[in-house]
């Protein structure tokens, strides 16, 4: 084809249009998950910081009194290991994960891809190029989900494991 050639330009269908509407929106709410996600751990962290900086308390406040038992002393020792725990999961959370963002920005793919197509063909591969990164995107959401429960369960166990310290510790008393 020619530089002077017209090429004539017709409008997607309304299915085409519909499937793209759709699959933006669901790419938008999948960075918005791992927002969510981000913020969820951030929360966790904190309240597994409270924790330990609590049991700390408790435990300089028991020794001064008495000396605990080896109970309470392997419980408050549990807090603290469940609290690196949390914390780590917590960096793998935040840690920058490569998001996939439909089509490239390189020029030569979106001319030989998209430009140089015609508009159904063009489109089309517009929709798998951005459905394919909702699914990427949407694999990685799930993997944060699952670190963020984990860390709620160890924060579960981390308050079981306070609550055996201080009652150790309280009997001491």
């Amino acid at each position: 084809m020619s530089d002077h050639e017209q090429v004539e330009v017709t409008e997607p269908t309304y299915q085409q249009n519909l499937v793209m509407q759709r699959l933006n929106e669901l790419f938008a709410a999948v960075e918005s998950a791992s927002f969510e996600h981000d913020k969820r751990a951030e929360k966790l962290a904190m309240v597994a910081g409270g924790i330990v900086a609590f049991i700390g308390g408790t435990a300089a406040i028991s020794d001064v009194i008495d000396r605990a038992t080896p109970i309470a002393d392997l419980a408050t020792l549990a807090v603290f290991v469940l609290a690196i725990c949390i914390f780590r999961l917590c960096a793998s959370v935040w840690r920058p994960a490569a998001t996939i963002y439909p089509t490239s920005p390189d020029a030569d793919l979106l001319y030989s891809e998209y430009i140089a197509k015609d508009v159904y063909d063009a489109y089309n591969r517009q929709l798998r190029s951005l459905s394919d990164a909702v699914v990427d995107n949407q694999a990685k959401c799930e993997v944060r989900a699952g670190q963020i429960d984990s860390m709620m369960l160890l924060l579960q166990f981390q308050i079981v494991a306070v609550a055996m310290a201080v009652l150790f510790r309280s009997l001491q008393m």
